[in-house]
């Protein structure tokens, strides 16, 4: 990619990609002051081990959920994927580049949680939760509804500025078959998700406050006590370290809120609404009077 055209996701520059339309579109166009990350293909079939291990203080290898490997080289400022198979670039956008976010985030000094973002006013609202919170499903209903989705699956920040992901979301078929998520979309990861491509934001944006994603009987929003919101970031925290938890302390002065709601589809548009909502009163509140 060309001085002209820097293009990454999560906080970084992507360097060394082709010409690919899926990758270019997926990218976001960054400053080119951000630190870069040169991201290497090869065709051999990598050795079989365990799903990940550090060869040393500088380097990380990771295997991939579906197929293949990541050697992330923090001296080189390089990430090698190998054995990706038959369409490599489908699993670079995700979940490769969810990777290296969450590797280099934590030797750049940033933190990494497990969630997505959504745009309500002028910055950004985080939505957190583990495997199977309903994440991914809530980002795609905000996202056909015309709300702006900042990332989904990996949330990096630095402070309490927020970076964009790919344009991507990831969503099994049974979700994506919900009519309320009806659109443009593509099979990818072996025919295990459909793919949506949220509409394109700003590289980076303010963060103004967070939701923890549980499941209950209905949907409901209670402001989580202070003195149990760093417990709450630290459970979504990825990866969990010491030095990462630290950088958490400058979430605490921001609203933090746990969203719960049935594990019905059919939930969806009262848990997206419910969400906007206190995103909005939010806005309301911090705005200036006159």
């Amino acid at each position: 990619m060309s001085a002209a055209a820097a293009r990454g996701a999560y906080g970084l520059r992507m360097l060394g990609l082709p010409d690919d339309d899926g990758l270019r579109e997926a990218l976001v166009p960054v400053p080119h002051h951000w630190p870069g990350v040169r991201v290497e293909l090869r065709d051999e079939v990598p050795a079989r081990g365990p799903g990940a291990h550090h060869v040393d203080g500088d380097r990380v290898e990771l295997r991939l959920a579906e197929d293949g490997r990541v050697t992330l080289d923090r001296r080189a400022a390089t990430a090698t994927f190998t054995g990706l198979g038959a369409r490599p670039y489908d699993l670079v956008v995700h979940p490769g580049l969810a990777y290296i976010a969450s590797v280099f985030s934590e030797w750049l000094g940033r933190h990494a949680l497990h969630g997505g973002a959504f745009l309500a006013g002028d910055g950004a609202w985080a939505v957190l939760g583990g495997h199977e919170a309903g994440k991914s499903s809530t980002l795609a209903w905000l996202a056909r509804s015309g709300h702006g989705v900042l990332a989904d699956d990996v949330l990096v920040l630095e402070g309490e500025t927020v970076f964009a992901g790919p344009r991507s979301i990831d969503l099994r078929a049974a979700t994506a078959r919900l009519p309320a998520l009806g659109g443009p979309s593509s099979v990818v990861r072996g025919g295990l998700r459909q793919r949506m491509r949220p509409a394109a934001t700003a590289a980076s944006y303010p963060m103004r406050g967070w939701f923890a994603m549980t499941w209950g009987d209905d949907v409901e929003v209670r402001s989580i006590p202070a003195a149990e919101r760093f417990s709450t970031l630290v459970e979504n925290l990825h990866p969990t370290s010491s030095e990462a938890r630290g950088g958490l302390f400058d979430l605490l002065s921001l609203p933090g809120y746990e969203l719960s709601r049935p594990k019905r589809l059919s939930s969806l548009p009262e848990a997206a609404t419910a969400l906007l909502d206190v995103a909005a009163d939010h806005d309301a509140l911090a705005a200036p009077a006159g």
